[in-house]
């Protein structure tokens, strides 16, 4: 008896219940077809204030928007926003300059718990060595590092390098 009741029939409330579903289907499918084919109303336009003359102490509305020029934005163009390198390199002539004058520039120290190290451009074309105490380049050793400054010295002279100082613009002094 119970092979031959394969299909089972619904009871009054499921089939109640498949109503119910199937009308709020048909419904919304009405309503969308009556949306979409309806006409676009358009709305009348504000009611605007008469215009006056502009005065003195008013100034004139801007007639219209205009875009300027994309050579006017060349600058936000070559150094895009979400890069990492936005900001422009330092002048180089500044670099070479300095180098000129002393035959190093000082571009930076690293110190941590156990040593510290000093990042030291020399040389034409400009090279970066990184310098202990102790060490030489351009026979200048290295005596001090300090946080912002190292001495390094000859057998004739003693001299100070110190880091370069940035601007909050970020371009050096």
């Amino acid at each position: 008896m119970a092979a031959a009741r394969v299909a089972s029939r619904w009871t009054w409330r499921e089939g109640v219940a498949m109503l119910a579903i199937t009308l709020i289907c048909a419904s919304l499918a009405w309503l969308v077809r009556a949306e979409t084919e309806a006409p676009l109303i358009t709305l009348p336009a504000p009611p605007t204030a008469p215009k006056a003359a502009p005065t003195a102490s008013t100034p004139a509305p801007a007639e219209s928007f205009a875009l300027r020029p994309l050579q006017a934005y060349a600058e936000v163009t070559a150094r895009p926003v979400f890069s990492s390198k936005r900001r422009p390199p330092p002048p180089q002539e500044a670099v070479q300059q300095a180098a000129a004058s002393d035959g190093l520039v000082l571009a930076g120290i690293v110190a941590t718990a156990s040593e510290r190290t000093a990042l030291v451009l020399h040389g034409q074309p400009l090279k970066m060595v990184r310098l202990k105490e102790g060490e030489t380049v351009d026979g200048w050793t290295v005596r001090s590092i300090f946080a912002d400054r190292i001495i390094v010295e000859t057998a004739a002279s003693s001299h100070e390098l110190r880091l370069r100082e940035k601007s909050r613009q970020g371009a050096p002094r």
